[in-house]
């Protein structure tokens, strides 16, 4: 219930929003859920110390249900040479134990014998895989615990970066600072044309403010660019207003024809007919 509202006010909220994990700390499922940076792709970034760790299910959870027991057994007979040895003499002892029962009427010594051998090496399998079964388990955890790590979260693309703890105060500063000033001029360019999603007024405010990529790789650099070119996205906001104009009356002129050009003629006033009039026959 309370995980809901939390998702919802970030849903609405509209500034930058940065969830970073620390060290030694773990997110896991329905609290991944609530703050997941796919909420609200634009203003929502996570960042994890190289010591955090994220995911789904913990990894003892995941071993249960990927690597069973029965497939524990079955990487070790496969790597572990002793129970290969044990088994293979496992199956001969049970092989003279049959050829005995049939060449025998009665139980002799040897089938007693043969029976006796096989009960003793299923004893030492058993000893022997309770005594490999925990190595292999281990090495199985940490394989899962891989998929955890800030990154292969980062090559996922889970993640935005992976932030050291130790400079985590200067990267968030520099980061913050510049994530504010590029979501100041994002959302002028928004109201300039609202057909635009947050990504692609985050590309038209790159365009009108240029600068290598070096320079947007660095938080410092690109909030010093952002900051020294507000003044230039100010002045292409009426540009980006025309083209929305534009392309909303292209729509209604395609859509209702000539009942929208009447109707945007007849609103407007004697003033704005000459000079639209004188404006025709200036430029068409």
């Amino acid at each position: 219930k309370f995980g809901s509202y939390i998702v919802d006010a970030l849903v609405a909220y509209r500034q930058p929003i940065s969830v970073y994990l620390p060290p030694h700390s773990t997110l896991r499922g329905g609290a991944w859920v609530v703050v997941d940076s796919q909420i609200s792709p634009f203003f929502i970034q996570m960042y994890a110390d190289p010591r955090a760790r994220g995911g789904i299910l913990e990894v003892e959870a995941t071993c249960g249900i990927k690597f069973r027991r029965k497939d524990e057994l079955k990487t070790a007979y496969r790597l572990d040479s002793t129970l290969q040895t044990l088994r293979k003499k496992l199956e001969g002892a049970e092989q003279g134990h049959q050829d005995a029962k049939k060449g025998q009427k009665d139980a002799t010594s040897e089938t007693k014998q043969t029976l006796s051998t096989k009960q003793d090496l299923i004893h030492q399998i058993h000893d022997r895989e309770q005594k490999v079964l925990p190595s292999f388990h281990q090495a199985a955890a940490m394989f899962v615990d891989l998929h955890d790590t800030p990154g292969r979260m980062k090559s996922k693309g889970i993640i935005e970066d992976i932030v050291p703890w130790e400079s985590s105060r200067r990267y968030f500063y520099w980061n913050l600072r510049r994530r504010m000033v590029l979501v100041r001029l994002v959302k002028k360019v928004k109201d300039a044309n609202p057909t635009l999603d947050w990504f692609q007024c985050e590309q038209r405010v790159k365009k009108i403010v240029g600068g290598a990529e070096e320079v947007w790789a660095s938080d410092e650099k690109a909030c010093g660019l952002l900051e020294s070119h507000e003044q230039k996205v100010q002045d292409s906001l009426p540009a980006i207003r025309a083209e929305y104009v534009m392309e909303t009356a292209k729509t209604l002129n395609t859509k209702d024809g000539s009942e929208w050009v009447g109707g945007f003629l007849n609103n407007l006033s004697q003033k704005d007919k000459t000079a639209l009039k004188t404006w025709v026959q200036q430029n068409l």
